[in-house]
C-alpha cells in the first residue's frame, strides 16, 4: 500500500471514531470497535483500488495520480442543453463543493471511473484544495455497483462496510391490487339482450353482431370496463400479409393481495437511519460507480436505495457515476453533471504523463483522420498504449476502427467483467456493428445529415430492422441500448442525435459500403460525401480493383469531377491502402490522367501526382502500357505534349499525358518526352 496512505488513515480512524464517540451512537449500543475495523478495513482497499489505473493492452497497472489528469465538468447535460446555448464547467475539485447529490454522466471511456479514483484517492491523501478543509468531508465510501450481487442490498453493503450490525425482518401486509380480466362474447352478448328488456322479438331481429354491439356499448358506461386494443403483426407465411387491430373489452377487479415487506433493522430503529446518523456525524463521502453495471431487474431497487438515503444525508453527500446511454429515470434529491470532452490543454496533459516526446506525438495523430478519438480519454490512451509499444502509429486508419469499435462493443466491458444483457435476441457485438453500419450508411447517404431527429431515426430504423430481426416501431429503445452499450451513438436536448466520432462514423459507413455491389448509385454519393467511398477503398480486400471499378464505370464517372475528387484523393491519402499491381487499376489511372491533367493549374494535379508515385500504381500503368498501345517516336519540345489515346475499354478517346521514362513531371503534368501512344490492332 502506498506510504502516503500509510501515514495518513490513522489520523483519518481517529477522526471519525473522536466524532461517532462525542454523538450518542454509544447510547444505541452502536459497536464503535467494530466500526473503526471495517471502516479501516474498506479504507485500505480503496486506497490500493484508487492509486492504481489498469490500462487495456499494459499489464502492469499504471498511478493514477501520475498518469490521469483532472477532467472538466458540464453543469448541465447535453440531454438538457440547449444548441448553441454554453454551459457552465467546473473543475473535478470543484465538485465537492456543489451543495447536494450528484449524478455524473459520461460516456464509455470517458473517464468516469477514473474520476471517482482520484477524488477517493485525494480525500485519503488530502491532494488537491476542497480535500483538506476540516468542515468538508473526511473519507470516502467506496462501492463499485457492479459487485453486488443479484438481490444484495445497497444499505446492507454499506452496513457490512461500516461494522453496523442489523437484522432482516419480515413483514406481512395487505396491499390493494387491481388486474385486467377480459369480458366473453357470451357475456357482452347477455348484456345486449338485456339492454332489449330480453324481448324476444327484437332480439332475434338482430344479429349476432349487433347484440354485441349494444352490449359493448352498456358495458361501456361502467367506470371499471375498457376497451383494449393490440396489434396482430403481419406474418407472410401464414397469408396475412398486414397487421391487423383486435378490440377486446376488460374490467378492472380489485382485490387484497398480502405481501411480505422486508425491513432491515439496527437494534429498535431502522438501518437507513441509523446509517445516515453515522453518514452525517462522520463527515463520509458516499462514492458509488457504475449504476449502469447493475443488472436491469436489480436496478430500480437500487436506486430506490440511492435515493432514500440521499435524502436523509445533511453533512455527506452522494457521488454516482452513470453511462449517459442509461440515464432514463429521475432520482429525487440528485442533481445531473456530466463529463467534458478533452479539451486540447488536457489531451496534452495526458500525452506528457505517457512520454517525453508528446510533440511528436501530437504530430503524428494530427495528420491522421482518426484524430477526432483523442477527445475521449479511453481512445486516446489506446493510442498513447501503441506509441509508446512502437514509437509510431498504425500506417493504416483502419486498423485503429477496428480497434476503437471493438473495444466499445466488446472488450471494455469483458475486461471489466460486464455482460451487459441486451433487450433484443441476437443483439450481439457483431450484430450491433451491422446494425451500426447500416444505420450510419442509411444516416450518411439518405438522410444526408451529421445530427439527426426522432423521426429520422424511426425512417432508418424502419427501413432497416427487419434485416436483424429487431422489433417493429422500437427505435428509441435501440437507440437507447447502442448508445448505453457503446456511446457510439449520443443523444442531444430535443431527442436529436448523433455519431459521437465522425471517423467513426465514415468507418461504420464504409464497412456497409464495401459489403454492397458497386452500382451507379454510388455515382451519388460520391457527388455528395465522397469521404466515407475512400474508406471503402481502404476497408476493400482489394483497394486496387475497387477504386478502379469506381474510376471505370461510366454511370459512375459521369458524376465524378475535380471538386468531389479531392476531398477523394485527400481521405485516400490518409488511408494509405495497400494497391497492388491490378490491370483495371491501370486503365482507371489512365483515365483520371487522361481527363484531369490537361492544365498546369488544376487542384487535383498534386493529389494524381501522389497516386501516380505509388510503386504499384506506377508498374499497373506501364503494364497496360505496354501490353495494350504500341509507342511511336515522336519529336519533343521543351513542352509537355497532350495525346489522343484510345483504349481498348473506352469508346471514345480520352486526352491524356503520359510519364517520361524517368516517371518525372513536367510543369505538374505528366510528360512524354520521344513516344507516341497508339493501341495495339
Amino acid at each position: 500500500m502506498n506510504e502516503l496512505i500509510v501515514k495518513v488513515l490513522p489520523n483519518i480512524i481517529d477522526k471519525l471514531i473522536n466524532k461517532l464517540l462525542s454523538s450518542d451512537h454509544k447510547k444505541n449500543d452502536i459497536d464503535i470497535d467494530s466500526i473503526e475495523n471495517r471502516i479501516k478495513n474498506h479504507l485500505i482497499e480503496v486506497a490500493n483500488w484508487s492509486s492504481r489505473i489498469e490500462i487495456h493492452g499494459i499489464s502492469k497497472a499504471l498511478s493514477t495520480t501520475q498518469a490521469t489528469v483532472p477532467l472538466s465538468i458540464q453543469h448541465e447535460p447535453r440531454k438538457f442543453k440547449r444548441p448553441n446555448i454554453s454551459s457552465e464547467t467546473i473543475s473535478e475539485s470543484e465538485i465537492l463543493d456543489i451543495d447536494g447529490n450528484l449524478i455524473i454522466l459520461g460516456d464509455p471511456g470517458a473517464g468516469k471511473t477514473t474520476t471517482i479514483k482520484r477524488i477517493a484517492y485525494g480525500l485519503l491523501t488530502g491532494n488537491g484544495e476542497s480535500f483538506v478543509s476540516e468542515n468538508l468531508y473526511q473519507y470516502p465510501i467506496v462501492i463499485r455497483l457492479r459487485r453486488l450481487k443479484d438481490g444484495e442490498n445497497l444499505l446492507t453493503n454499506i452496513a457490512n462496510i461500516m461494522g453496523v450490525g442489523f437484522e432482516t425482518v419480515e413483514i406481512l401486509r395487505e396491499v390493494n391490487e387491481t388486474r385486467e380480466v377480459e369480458i366473453s362474447e357470451k357475456e357482452i352478448k347477455e348484456m345486449g339482450r338485456s339492454a332489449l328488456n330480453n324481448n324476444e322479438k327484437e332480439i332475434r331481429n338482430k344479429s349476432e353482431e349487433q347484440l354485441l354491439e349494444i352490449g359493448r356499448k352498456v358495458l361501456l358506461r361502467k367506470n371499471n370496463i375498457f376497451m383494449h386494443e393490440y396489434i396482430i403483426p403481419k406474418d407472410e407465411k401464414i397469408g396475412r400479409l398486414h397487421d391487423i387491430t383486435m378490440k377486446v373489452l376488460k374490467r378492472k377487479i380489485n382485490y387484497k393481495k398480502k405481501v411480505v415487506f422486508i425491513e432491515h433493522r439496527a437494534g429498535k430503529r431502522l438501518l437507513i437511519d441509523v446509517l445516515a446518523d453515522i453518514i452525517n456525524d462522520s463527515y463520509a463521502l458516499i462514492l458509488l460507480d457504475g449504476l449502469d453495471e447493475v443488472n436491469l431487474p436489480h436496478k430500480a431497487d437500487i436506486e430506490d436505495d440511492i435515493e432514500a438515503l440521499g435524502l436523509k444525508l445533511a453533512n455527506s453527500k452522494i457521488l454516482v457515476t452513470l453511462r449517459s446511454g442509461n440515464y432514463n429515470r429521475n432520482i429525487n434529491g440528485f442533481d445531473v453533471v456530466q463529463l467534458c470532452d478533452l479539451d486540447l490543454s488536457q489531451t496534452k496533459k495526458i500525452i506528457s504523463c505517457w512520454s517525453t516526446e508528446n510533440e511528436d506525438f501530437l504530430k503524428r495523430l494530427d495528420g491522421k483522420p482518426y484524430r477526432d478519438l483523442a477527445d475521449r480519454p479511453l481512445f486516446l490512451t489506446q493510442l498513447l498504449v501503441i506509441y509508446s509499444k512502437y514509437r509510431y502509429l498504425p500506417e493504416q486508419a483502419k486498423d485503429i476502427y477496428k480497434m476503437m469499435i471493438d473495444l466499445v462493443l466488446r472488450e471494455w466491458d469483458s475486461r471489466k467483467g460486464i455482460h451487459r444483457h441486451s433487450g433484443y435476441a441476437g443483439f450481439s457485438p457483431e450484430k450491433k456493428m451491422e446494425f451500426l453500419s447500416k444505420l450510419a450508411y442509411y444516416i450518411t447517404y439518405k438522410i444526408k445529415r451529421k445530427v439527426f431527429t426522432h423521426n429520422n431515426l424511426v425512417e432508418c430504423y424502419n427501413a432497416i430492422h427487419e434485416g436483424f430481426n429487431l422489433p417493429a416501431d422500437e427505435a428509441n429503445e435501440v437507440a437507447e441500448e447502442i448508445e448505453a452499450h457503446t456511446g457510439l451513438i449520443i443523444s442531444f436536448y430535443g431527442g436529436s442525435y448523433e455519431f459521437s466520432h465522425l471517423s467513426l462514423q465514415e468507418y461504420l459507413c464504409a464497412s456497409y459500403l464495401v459489403t454492397s455491389p458497386i452500382t451507379p448509385v454510388m455515382g451519388r454519393y460520391m457527388e455528395g460525401n465522397s469521404t466515407p467511398l475512400a474508406v471503402a477503398v481502404s476497408l476493400s480486400l482489394e483497394p486496387s480493383n475497387w477504386l478502379a471499378a469506381l474510376i471505370l464505370n461510366e454511370r459512375i464517372f459521369h458524376s465524378i469531377n475535380e471538386h468531389n475528387l479531392i476531398p477523394f484523393f485527400s481521405r485516400l491519402k490518409q488511408e494509405k491502402p495497400y494497391f497492388i499491381k491490378s490491370e483495371l487499376l491501370g486503365f482507371a489511372i489512365l483515365k483520371l490522367i487522361g481527363i484531369f491533367s490537361r492544365e498546369s493549374e488544376r487542384k487535383i494535379t498534386p493529389y494524381l501526382e501522389w497516386l501516380y508515385s505509388l510503386p504499384p500504381v506506377k508498374e499497373s500503368v506501364n503494364q497496360v502500357i505496354e501490353k495494350y498501345y504500341i509507342l511511336l517516336p515522336i519529336k519533343f519540345n521543351s513542352e509537355a505534349i497532350d495525346l489522343q489515346i484510345y483504349g481498348k475499354s473506352w469508346n471514345k478517346p480520352y486526352d491524356v499525358t503520359l510519364n517520361a521514362p524517368e516517371h518525372l513531371f513536367i510543369r505538374g503534368r505528366f510528360a512524354v518526352d520521344f513516344k507516341n501512344l497508339i493501341p495495339k490492332i
